[in-house]
């Protein structure tokens, strides 16, 4: 049987594949274990004193937002540890350790739950230990952190089959402001959470740490949490595990910090706020969704391969699709397509579908009857599909001034090694990123994202790690990978001079305009503005309005659009531009008949040196431009066609062809 394919429809859109061909791809379960203990001392934080236990709720509640937005399926639980009272999955008798929350997937009940908890009602019900209290047993006391990783484990792998089990990602964030659980007589236990540890590791579960205490006084990671974090390490983070501690003070993830953190008494109000509000985005990153788009080889040479994971920085936010219910019960429509055969009328399967017609569609310029159909095998076009094997393959490196800003076609993904198809990886990847940095180079690549893609042309632009003042990662090591336009796919600006005028006609700008400009543009600085901290004014506030709806509070009055020109822009740059509208208005008074307004007499310009009038052209881009007559340092007079060759100290006398040709072979050398 043949199926009809017409040429308008799009067959692009394919979904990007995280290469490992599984319906769980896009799901994790996460855990938040926090220590009781400690949990209320204060912290002064813009100007307002919290605690530890405000910013950890907040902070959960927060990503719980978050990923009700992005629509995925992520499942979420809360255990607090170090607790008065127990309570656990299963009846489990798990002592001190509080399941606040079974792993569930975030809805707006939980969210109200996590939110309005006030740490005189968790005190209440849940409570801190009391290692003091007649009746507790020293092993109890004890044993506690194994009880609480015993109870993460079940949290991770209740309520789920071992096929799914190995194909969901597995994440643990921790808050405690404990140095060392296990200090002084309790040493004697400290294996046992280590087994408990192994246990989280078997089903690949990753650690992440956070001491918020840390931002108040040096906290110790060697004692313990290094050699904890070591085993629950996440293979595809930023940092390698290391073998030995590297510091004594080390920041809130377990990694070595940059700076011990000063002592709280000698560290002043502002530095303290800085330094919570860098661990909050750092909590923030890490609580985000790292959803890997493809894993790939990358070919270096013959023999040699590198195993690289791509993410995407940047993906366009919209508001969800439209869902249809059906109006007796609210469930969702469910659409379901089948193929009919046109001769028989019967419904056809997928696999009685052996051939496909390609007939094109009619149209304005390009009638359909003049182009026949055309009939493929599937396995013919599997075959046309088919270009080359998926990867990365080297062709070689270039300089990084080489790549321009226009020659993305779109936005770049971000590569980084991955330990999962060949070992070494990190080590290979980390070798060439150090080399091209110092070099100053990008590599240069053939990239098919699947057997069904074309290949395209990329670049690989190294980026080093980014840190903050705190020490906090702001930007991790990698490659962005840029797709660059073919020899096709270049156009290049208008050059008609009816359209943009002559080279006599457009005269350099006085000076005075230029001055004036400069003025304005520095009045309009924007001092604070960085990419990405301006929200989408109308998504922020269609979901700020959804929020409120589930939450059963009430909506905001207006949308924040911070998209808006400024309303002190009057008074900040009021006289730069009055400045620089005078300025134009006399240029464009003194402008040469046909360009602008009727000619007028204006101040004799002052003479330009050769080096002055030397800088007025770009030069590089009018030696480039061949493709035509009048073009590139053809459109120029002899007067400045000398005006180079005496910059460079080169003969000026002869006629326009003879300097043309000076010029070039200047270059050429």
């Amino acid at each position: 049987m043949a199926e009809e394919w017409r040429g308008d429809e799009d067959e692009a859109g394919e979904e990007e594949d995280d290469g490992q061909g599984s319906a769980f791809k896009d799901r994790e379960h996460i855990v938040f274990l926090v220590d009781a203990e400690g949990m209320l001392e204060p912290l002064t934080f813009e100007g307002k004193t919290t605690t530890c236990f405000k910013l950890i709720m907040s902070t959960i509640s927060g990503m719980m937002k978050g990923r009700i937005i992005g629509g995925g399926k992520d499942e979420v639980a809360v255990v607090f540890y170090n607790t008065r009272e127990s309570q656990n999955e299963g009846g489990k008798s798990q002592k001190h350790v509080h399941v606040y929350k079974s792993r569930s997937i975030p809805d707006a009940a939980t969210i109200r739950t996590i939110s309005d908890t006030t740490e005189e009602e968790f005190m209440d019900k849940v409570g801190c230990i009391s290692r003091d209290a007649p009746g507790t047993e020293e092993t109890e006391v004890h044993d506690v952190l194994k009880n609480a990783l015993w109870a993460t484990y079940e949290s991770l792998t209740s309520h789920i089959s071992r096929t799914v089990l190995a194909r969901v990602r597995h994440r643990v964030f921790m808050f405690s402001n404990n140095e060392n659980p296990y200090a002084g007589p309790a040493s004697s236990y400290r294996p046992y959470a280590f087994d408990r540890a192994d246990q989280l590791h078997d089903i690949g579960a990753t650690l992440r740490f956070f001491p918020l205490i840390s931002c108040m006084r040096p906290f110790d990671m060697s004692t313990f949490w290094d050699s904890l974090l070591a085993k629950l390490h996440d293979g595809e983070d930023e940092q390698e595990p290391s073998s030995t501690p590297a510091s004594s003070t080390q920041q809130a993830s377990g990694q070595s910090a940059q700076q011990p953190t000063p002592k709280a008494s000698a560290t002043p109000a502002a530095d303290l706020t800085a330094k919570i509000q860098a661990l909050q985005r750092f909590m923030n990153k890490c609580l985000q969704k790292r959803r890997v788009t493809s894993y790939l080889r990358w070919h270096v040479v013959e023999g040699l391969q590198i195993s690289v994971q791509m993410f995407n920085l940047i993906v366009p936010a919209s508001k969800p699709a439209r869902v249809l219910l059906r109006v007796i019960d609210n469930a969702p429509v469910v659409k379901e397509m089948s193929k009919i055969s046109d001769d028989t009328g019967e419904s056809l399967q997928g696999s009685t579908v052996d051939h496909k017609v390609f007939r094109c569609k009619a149209g304005s310029t390009m009638p359909g009857d003049r182009f026949p159909e055309v009939v493929f095998s599937v396995e013919e076009l599997k075959s046309l599909k088919n270009f080359c094997q998926p990867g990365l393959q080297l062709i070689g490196f270039k300089q990084r001034s080489f790549l321009k800003n226009w020659h993305n076609l779109s936005h770049s993904s971000f590569v980084r090694p991955s330990e999962i198809d060949v070992q070494g990886s990190t080590r290979a990847f980390k070798a060439l990123l150090e080399s091209m940095l110092q070099r100053d180079r990008v590599a240069i690549c053939q990239f098919t994202r699947s057997k069904s893609s074309e290949p395209v042309l990329v670049a690989l632009l190294p980026a080093a790690e980014v840190v903050d003042e705190a020490g906090y990662q702001l930007e991790p090591e990698g490659m962005h990978l840029i797709k660059l336009p073919f020899m096709d796919d270049i156009r290049h600006p208008e050059k008609d001079p009816v359209q943009v005028g002559t080279a006599d006609q457009l005269r350099p700008p006085h000076p005075n305009l230029v001055d004036a400009a400069k003025q304005l543009v520095q009045a309009l600085s924007l001092e604070d503005f960085t990419i990405g901290a301006v929200p989408n004014p109308g998504l922020d506030y269609f979901y700020q309005l959804l929020q409120a709806t589930a939450l059963a509070v009430d909506p905001p009055a207006s949308a924040t659009d911070k998209t808006c020109a400024p309303t002190d822009m009057d008074s900040r740059a009021g006289p730069s531009i009055a400045a620089f509208k005078a300025e134009l208005e006399e240029a464009a008074a003194g402008a040469p008949a046909g360009v602008g307004a009727p000619s007028r007499k204006r101040k004799a310009e002052p003479e330009r040196t050769n080096a002055e009038s030397y800088a007025l052209q770009d030069w590089d881009m009018l030696i480039r431009e061949t493709t035509g007559p009048k073009t590139g340092l053809d459109k120029l007079t002899a007067d400045w066609l000398k005006i180079y060759l005496k910059f460079h100290n080169i003969k000026s006398t002869g006629n326009k062809p003879d300097l043309i040709e000076r010029i070039k072979r200047h270059t050429e050398q």
